[in-house]
């Protein structure tokens, strides 16, 4: 691998000022591409999501709509005339809204405190569960066996974070509670995943089958990352590089990295 590394290092000192400039631009979108690639899973995800919530308003609709004709037919039956019940959708056809401003005041306080009430129980869930990471011996246990160990506990007003690193203390997992809106998620360079609030033992056993499992993939992924980070960062340190970038005008921010 040293062997390798040091070719790949003599072939870019071969390299002309354009082509770095060129090799340092796609490499930086495929950066950009590898880490943004779980934020379309997302976006699957919660198309998948709204998928389900069409179909099951459609079945609820069904349901009421042979409810009400199975009545008429009891109706019929019972030498009764026939009613018109309406359909579903009549059901949200009548006016709901508030009348005056002390109805409205009084509707957006209800409604806003039952929203922050739920917030407050979900992040209150979450930091339990982060915290019982923290605090388990049966994980720090199982975290040994894998070369593997939690790094701190990071706890504001703003969210609540855990890492998981490895011996040579490379983070590989970061659990996050962000508490603005309650997300609670576990971030890798794999993956994102959006975590149950379950039952501490559940979401225990979820977590050791998924670091069992994964555990591989997380240090292959993490390891690919920082070799091309190693190799933009040789080639932003070419000095013809360095020269042909400031005759156009060009320059390279230099800001903390980010990887989740």
């Amino acid at each position: 691998m040293k062997k390798y590394f040091s070719k790949t290092l003599k072939w870019f000192r071969n390299l002309g000022a354009r082509d770095l400039l060129l090799f340092v631009v796609i490499a930086t979108l495929g950066v950009l591409v590898y880490q943004n690639q779980k934020i379309d899973d997302h976006f699957l995800l919660a198309a998948d999501n709204r998928s389900s919530l069409v179909t099951e308003t459609g079945q609820l609709k069904d349901v009421y709509s042979r409810f009400g004709e199975d009545i008429n037919e009891m109706r019929q039956y019972l030498s009764m005339p026939r009613k018109n019940y309406g359909s579903f959708d009549d059901i949200f056809e009548e006016d709901l809204e508030p009348k005056n401003s002390t109805e409205i005041a009084l509707f957006e306080y209800v409604s806003g405190a039952g929203i922050e009430a739920k917030l407050n129980h979900d992040n209150k869930m979450a930091y339990e569960l982060l915290a019982g990471l923290k605090n388990s011996q049966d994980f720090a246990v199982f975290l040994k066996e894998k070369n593997l160990h939690l790094s701190g506990f990071f706890d504001d007003e703003m969210m609540t974070v855990v890492k998981v690193k490895d011996f040579a203390d490379r983070e590989i997992l970061e659990y996050r509670l962000k508490k603005e809106d309650g997300s609670f998620l576990a971030l890798s360079l794999f993956e994102e995943r959006e975590l149950e609030r379950l039952e501490f033992e559940d979401f225990l056993r979820e977590e050791i089958e998924y670091l069992d499992e994964n555990k591989s993939v997380l240090i292959r992924e993490l390891e690919n990352y920082e070799k091309l980070s190693a190799m933009l960062s040789s080639a932003l340190a070419n000095e013809d590089l360095k020269k042909y970038m400031a005759d156009n005008g060009l320059s390279v921010s230099e800001k903390d990295k980010v990887r989740f």
